[in-house]
């Protein structure tokens, strides 16, 4: 999600965003892919999370058809058991964790990629 557009609305969809992951397991997916896989922080996760409901919006105001949460799998969901069922879904046997992000070529393992203090460049 870009910084262009109205802020107000930025900042609600990243609040319904991380509300939502709570109860739609396909978003909790993607959060959880985020956190884990990629290595980013909740902020960074929710802002990733909150471009998806905004799609699905536009998509039904378009078709007229009204929102449906589904599984991980796409298959329909009830809202009311979605809620527990995305940590389950996230943890089903046979579905290996998803391994920590791996730094990326030309960094050492312990280079945070820019986080942090930057050494002086007269090494004081």
């Amino acid at each position: 999600m870009s910084k262009a557009g109205n802020r107000l609305l930025r900042t609600t969809l990243v609040r319904a965003a991380d509300n939502a992951r709570r109860t739609d397991p396909q978003l909790a997916q993607l959060y959880y892919t985020q956190m884990v896989g990629r290595g980013a922080d909740h902020l960074k996760a929710c802002c990733v999370v909150a471009a998806y409901p905004a799609e699905r919006l536009h998509t039904v105001l378009v078709r007229g058809m009204p929102y449906v949460v589904c599984d991980t799998d796409g298959s329909p969901a009830d809202p009311a058991t979605a809620k527990g069922d995305h940590r389950r879904a996230l943890d089903r046997p046979g579905r290996g964790a998803i391994p920590p992000a791996q730094p990326q070529a030309g960094q050492p393992a312990g280079d945070q990629g820019g986080k942090g203090p930057s050494p002086s460049p007269r090494g004081t």
